[in-house]
């Protein structure tokens, strides 16, 4: 099979938080099915919701001070990781790859679990856990009350609560479509100076 070379570059310094840098092929070599592994790897951090990790930021890294601190979690990366290793799974059986096939499965199995378990209001799914334990997303958060990303993705996740995922599209709709405006907001209310500091998006 094709190997192709992994890309390389220096790690993060202890005070970093992010680097914008240029990234070199290095000698290492691997299948493209061993690249995306590796990918998929590197996301299995899981937090106290046992949710995945959410670092310097997920999907929209304006949330970059959320997770900074190594204790945050995304709601949304949790149902993007779970659609990510169902749609895989059908590659590792053709490579007959027994123990990433139980991995992945189990994995996919258990966000669905904690994800149903801790990240549910009751009428939408909330958006994330920062490092200091405030949840974004929720019906108390001042800003982001409700997140598009995580109702829309509930669905797009396979997530197994039909009525769950039901009542977060209408949620969704009924706060996040203008259709006056023929817009669709990511999420409402906006963070400012004032609202919990998510980082740049404030």
């Amino acid at each position: 099979s094709v190997e192709l070379p992994f890309v390389h570059g220096d790690e993060l310094k202890e005070a970093e938080k992010e680097r914008y840098g240029e990234f070199f092929l290095g000698e290492e070599k691997g299948s493209v099915y061993e690249h995306c592994l590796r990918a998929v790897k590197k996301s299995l951090n899981f937090g106290e919701h046992s949710l995945p990790l959410m670092g310097g930021g997920d999907w929209n890294d304006s949330f970059n001070e959320v997770g900074i601190k190594g204790r945050g979690e995304s709601v949304w990366l949790a149902m993007f990781l779970r659609m990510v290793l169902l749609k895989f799974l059908p590659i590792c059986f053709y490579f007959n790859d027994k123990e990433n096939i139980k991995l992945f499965t189990d994995t996919a199995e258990k966000l669905a679990e904690s994800i149903d378990k801790y990240a549910y209001n009751g009428s939408w799914y909330v958006r994330a856990f920062a490092d200091d334990g405030t949840v974004l997303g929720d019906k108390t958060s001042d800003a982001c009350r409700i997140d598009l990303l995580p109702q829309a993705f509930s669905v797009l996740s396979s997530m197994p609560d039909e009525k769950r995922k039901a009542s977060a599209l209408e949620s969704a709709f009924n706060y996040l479509v203008d259709e006056e405006n023929g817009i669709v907001k990511l999420f409402t209310p906006p963070f400012n100076e004032k609202t919990f500091r998510a980082g740049y998006v404030n």
